[in-house]
């Protein structure tokens, strides 16, 4: 396996006589100490390659952590209970880079002691075979459990991959207690639950909304009589290049002139466009964003949100009345399953034809089209293929698209291919914190072999392009497939096998393959991805004629054109005009916005 990207980290450093001096002295809030001080730096720093003298050193620290974790005289003071077992996930990932691979052994030690329960929490993650009662946890301390619960959710990122890491994450993510509440890690509880499947969003989703607006009962959004022209667009992640911004700019910009636009910035990136926006206004410090402050007094008549989901400020804000109509987009696309949002947009190429509506929480409106507009990527292409004895296969998803039962197709792949292929995955930032990148790394090549596998921490985007256009082939992920991952591979001329399932996000690849005209490229079954990636790596004749096939499309006709994007400021007009109507209306059926 080779891997790219791969910065020493910075040292950290820890005396095992001295941890050993202090536990006997029974000094252990300096242990605490020590021990916080040593995770952060693990937390903060993550390890792309690992030397000789770097593993001994992780080895060293996991034996004595793990250790004097076990000892029933080590007590942790209260002042330090949160703090440990939100380390859960850095524990978990530094375990699995030692030899000692998992804290099974450990735990089962610590299990049978008494006043355990903040060593047990803070040692007890997805990747444990042993099986700890949840009920009996929330049932002995449901604070200290609902903390835990959250840090253990965080291992998502890098342990999906594993079968003992996709059953553990999905049994979570599917646990319920009256007294579970997710204060802590309420992004990644809420956007991490998607990716386990989407009977776990279902599951968690709720949780986090009565959480949050329990929280925020007091704290009301103060409104003044409505603008019928005013809309709010609240975004933390609308930048220039993002995939949000790619795939919903052109149909934002096509609200003006009708509507008074107003930017709500949540996070520290300004929007990119001075010409569109008539106000901007910055959520702020966490007390503001609690408050409201920015919004308070408004006078808007819709809220727009195109990426809840993908920041606290996003789920926190869409769990608040803010205006008398409220609509998301699918920037992270699915439902919110019980916010504070009426409409969810969507568009009637992506959205399956029967019973669309039972995805989301959300009325779903349908426009015309795909529900987004593609822009065409800011990059040249530099026709850098060239001729390979082995089959380059691009795998462009950030790891927690990747799942064991998806691996394990890749394996089935592997093993029906008479052909060599190597197969690249581009994985963004997605394991660059927490060290999830080598545990990743290390599970992925023990189920795929290390010959045959690249993997790609992070790129910038052109560099990111320039190797996607080597490659021969690329595969979608499954069940959280791409969209413009899509869009890069069609620009660049690389077929992309996309698997078709019943969610928009499992469902808005295979629409922009058949508006690119190349609806062979699209699957339904297991069975048919592996026998159609099987057909493209062996079969270099037909292979090579999907490429040319994909130089000879006008793709600036079929893909990157605005004629859908005025259908945004239609529904809208349709949701402002009947909103009396609809407020009354309990029907489930989905609004159909015409052409």
């Amino acid at each position: 396996m080779t891997t790219t990207n791969t910065p020493r980290p910075a040292p950290v450093s820890f005396n095992i006589d001295e941890l050993l001096a202090l536990l006997a002295q029974k000094r252990f809030d300096e242990i605490s100490q020590k021990f916080l001080a040593v995770l952060e730096q693990f937390r903060a720093v993550t390890y792309f390659g690992i030397s000789p003298e770097d593993q001994y050193f992780v080895d060293q620290f996991v034996k004595v952590f793990l250790f004097v974790m076990s000892e029933p005289t080590f007590v942790i003071s209260e002042r330090f209970f949160e703090q440990f077992i939100a380390y859960n996930h850095v524990i978990s990932n530094i375990v699995a880079i030692s030899s000692t691979r998992n804290t099974d052994a450990y735990l089962k030690i610590v299990a049978r002691q008494p006043n355990n329960i903040v060593r047990l929490l803070a040692l007890y993650n997805a990747r444990n075979e042993m099986k700890i009662d949840r009920k009996a946890i929330f049932d002995l301390n449901p604070t200290v459990a609902s903390i835990w619960f959250a840090h253990y959710a965080c291992s998502y990122y890098g342990a999906l991959i594993s079968r003992v890491g996709w059953e553990n994450l999905r049994e979570h993510f599917q646990f319920t207690h009256p007294q579970l509440r997710i204060a802590h890690q309420i992004q990644e509880t809420y956007f991490g639950s998607t990716y386990a499947g989407p009977d776990c969003d279902r599951q968690i989703k709720p949780v986090v909304n009565r959480t949050v607006q329990q929280h925020l009962t007091a704290a009301k959004i103060r409104r003044v009589k409505t603008d019928p022209r005013k809309i709010a667009v609240l975004s933390a992640f609308w930048v220039a290049g993002t995939s949000v911004h790619r795939i919903f700019s052109a149909m934002i910009r096509a609200l003006k002139p009708d509507f008074h636009l107003t930017f709500v910035q949540l996070s520290e990136n300004p929007p990119p466009e001075t010409d569109l926006w008539d106000d901007v206004r910055k959520m702020g410090a966490p007390g503001a964003l609690m408050t409201g402050e920015a919004l308070q007094n408004n006078d808007f008549q819709v809220v727009h949100f195109p990426d809840i989901g993908m920041s606290d400020s996003s789920i926190l804000l869409a769990n608040r009345r803010i205006a008398p109509i409220q609509l998301c987009a699918p920037g992270h696309p699915n439902s919110t399953f019980g916010s504070e949002i009426d409409y969810f947009m969507s568009g009637e190429e992506i959205e399956p034809p029967d019973r669309p509506e039972q995805n989301y929480s959300e009325r779903l409106v349908i426009m015309p089209g795909l529900g987004q507009v593609h822009t065409r990527p800011r990059y040249e292409v530099q026709g850098l293929k060239q001729p390979n004895p082995v089959c380059l296969v691009n795998l462009p998803a950030w790891c927690q698209k990747l799942n064991y039962p998806y691996v394990q197709t890749l394996k089935k792949i592997q093993a029906a291919a008479r052909g060599k292929f190597k197969l690249r995955l581009f994985s963004g930032n997605s394991l660059s914190r927490c060290n999830d990148y080598i545990p990743f790394c290390m599970e992925l090549a023990s189920q795929l072999g290390m010959e045959n596998l690249e993997v790609v921490p992070n790129l910038p985007y052109a560099a990111y392009m320039a190797e996607m256009e080597k490659g021969d082939l690329a595969l979608d992920a499954f069940h959280f497939g791409g969209g413009n991952t899509v869009s890069d591979n069609l620009f660049i001329g690389v077929p992309m096998i996309c698997w078709e399932g019943d969610q928009w996000y499992n469902r808005t690849g295979p629409s922009i393959l058949r508006r690119a005209t190349v609806p062979e490229l699209i699957v339904s079954t297991e069975q048919q991805f592996i026998d159609l990636a099987v057909k493209m790596i062996d079969d270099t004749r037909y292979r090579e004629s999907l490429r040319e096939k994909l130089k000879s499309l006008d793709l600036d006709r079929l893909i990157y054109f605005t004629d859908d994007a005025p259908y945004l400021n239609k529904a809208i007009h349709y949701l402002i005009d009947n909103h009396e109507q609809l407020q009354g209306d309990q029907s489930r059926e989905p609004i159909r916005i015409p052409r």
